[in-house]
């Protein structure tokens, strides 16, 4: 018997985001479901999915990107800033 996108592991990542408020990893997790869902569902219920899948993405591509690129960026900038400004005599 094959498990449905409410039955998978991403159930507890979902849950676990949401209480924890990353909204990045709750969209994604709500992506995955809802596109597990689109194959699963019956064919007269998939442009509703389709359309909510389309929705999460766009959300998803507007969030700001969090990777290491732009921790790694802010770090250095934040280093530099620290390193050109002169010591106070003391």
């Amino acid at each position: 018997m094959k498990a449905t996108p409410l039955e998978t592991a991403v159930v507890p990542d979902l849950v676990h985001a949401a209480r924890h408020g990353d909204r990045r990893d709750v969209l994604e997790a709500l992506r995955y479901i809802a596109a597990v869902s689109i194959v699963d569902v019956e064919p007269d219920k998939r442009p509703q999915l389709i359309k909510q899948l389309r929705e999460i993405e766009a959300e998803l591509e507007s969030l700001p990107v969090k990777d290491e690129r732009t921790q790694v960026g802010d770090l250095a900038a934040r280093r530099s800033a620290r390193l050109s400004t002169p010591k106070a005599a003391g």
